[in-house]
């Protein structure tokens, strides 16, 4: 089976997949727009592709598209999912966010994400979702097929695991981890708030910040209890932040971006737990029911709620044994395989 995976620029989800179908043998080409990952993300090889192609236009790609089995698009945006349609060959779109529930003041360009998105999920002959709550919407927005869409997590690497857990820092106190992306700009990753809420309370804060929001983290209020570190690598960072105790999934909640965030099944949340640390989400309902049916955090409704929660927390961090919980790609990928093959079956397998 001929792959081709398609996106603006290869993110972690895209690159560790391409990883793990190649260690079954998968030949995985890249079509991108803007970059390969090897200029992103410091320390990943773009090796884990057969090739990456850059193409400067959707005719471009829908050339190159037609000596493939299988398209595999990633996005956001979706409007390459779209463009490729009808090329005639399957075309799996893997949807990372539902983009229309994203709170956009912009009614006109609201207009064209929805337009997009609906031709995206109803065109393409197989979807995949980060979470069960994006397949949920999907089916009631777009009345799109279970059985031709699948829910894939965004799991950690299997190679990044370190096979035992570095020392504790030694440092005194409770010591939080966040690393990812941030904003100061009044976004949902605007988090100068919840961090400030934390170092008031006498709780050291870690930020790795991805390489593209380092500008930000140096805006954060500064306070002895914040530390702000340099970017790592992502085949670095399970092992880097298995020294703190906790992991935090922060959100800037409004009542307007709400079920934009209930989706949210961010790559930190296996990430943290892979580093054996417990995790600190709020009460979003994909994240929610994950740290519920699996006793791996707590979830909060207000920051202020955290100091009090931290027993609770070290109690968990030293019973639950949540690395149980890190499930990986390369553990679940035979299901993707498993579903490349039931869409390229239906559609019928290019001559």
């Amino acid at each position: 089976m001929k792959i081709l995976f398609v996106q603006k620029y290869p993110c972690i989800r895209n690159w560790k997949m391409a990883r793990a179908l190649k260690a079954k043998g998968f030949n995985v080409d890249l079509a991108y727009t803007i970059s390969t990952a090897s200029r992103i993300y410091s320390g990943l090889s773009d090796d884990v592709y057969a090739r990456c192609i850059k193409v400067g236009s959707e005719e471009e790609l829908k050339e190159l598209a037609c000596n493939y089995d299988l398209v595999h698009s990633h996005n956001e945006p979706d409007n390459l999912t779209v463009a490729l349609l009808p090329v005639g060959v399957p075309v799996i779109h893997d949807s990372h966010d539902m983009i229309s529930l994203r709170p956009n003041p912009d009614k006109k360009a609201q207009k064209k994400v929805e337009l997009l998105e609906d031709a995206a999920h109803r065109g393409a002959a197989g979807r995949v979702y980060v979470s069960d709550y994006m397949l949920k919407v999907a089916v009631e927005r777009y009345n799109v097929d279970p059985q031709k869409s699948i829910v894939f997590e965004n799991y950690v690497d299997d190679n990044d695991i370190p096979a035992s857990l570095p020392p504790h820092t030694a440092e005194e106190g409770t010591h939080i981890i966040y690393q990812g992306s941030l904003s100061i700009r009044g976004t949902h990753r605007d988090y100068s708030s919840i961090f400030s809420s934390l170092n008031a309370a006498g709780i050291h804060l870690h930020v790795y910040p991805t390489p593209n929001r380092v500008k930000f983290a140096n805006l954060l209020q500064k306070s002895s209890y914040l530390h702000l570190h340099k970017p790592v690598s992502p085949l670095r960072i399970i092992e880097e932040i298995a020294q703190y105790d906790f992991g935090i999934i922060p959100f800037n909640i409004t009542p307007q971006n709400r079920v934009f965030l209930n989706q949210s099944m961010p790559n930190k949340l296996f990430e943290y737990l892979a580093a054996g640390l417990p995790v600190i989400a709020p009460r979003l309902y994909s994240l929610e029911k994950f740290i519920c049916s699996t006793n791996a955090g707590i979830i909060y409704d207000h920051p202020a709620e955290i100091p009090a929660r931290l027993d609770e927390l070290t109690t968990i961090r030293n019973t639950a044994n949540v690395r149980r919980f890190a499930r990986s790609y390369q553990e679940e990928i035979m299901r993707l395989i498993d579903f490349y093959d039931l869409i390229v079956s239906s559609k019928g397998r290019k001559k």
